[in-house]
């Protein structure tokens, strides 16, 4: 499955609803395809959300929540991308998406 523009924001405005809904706490960096996506709408470029977060036990279940309600794989939105993360980067260098509550989604 590749994922599109819409595909994305849907899955991420879920993702916040549901983190919010149970009182998580999160900042989530959108980065890879999935940011290419948000930021100049280039199609279905990506078969996976690449963030940079904080893998705790509510975000995992909120994350399996948006992917058994969707019916897409439960590695939709990953991690992976952690150990790329720059040291160097600030915070001019994300806008922000979606809020809700504690809740955060930033595009890099």
């Amino acid at each position: 499955m590749l994922f599109t523009k819409e595909d994305i924001e849907e899955g991420l405005r879920a993702l916040v609803d549901q983190l919010a809904t149970t009182g998580v706490t999160s900042k989530i960096q959108v980065v890879g395809g999935a940011a290419i996506i948000l930021r100049v709408d280039r199609g279905a470029l990506t078969g996976d959300v690449d963030t940079l977060h904080c893998a705790t036990s509510g975000i995992q279940a909120a994350v399996a929540h948006v992917a058994q309600a969707k019916r897409w794989p439960p590695t939709w939105l990953n991690d992976a991308a952690n150990m790329w993360a720059s040291h160097y980067d600030t915070e001019d260098d994300w806008e922000i998406r979606f809020t809700r509550g504690e809740v955060a989604i930033l595009v890099a």
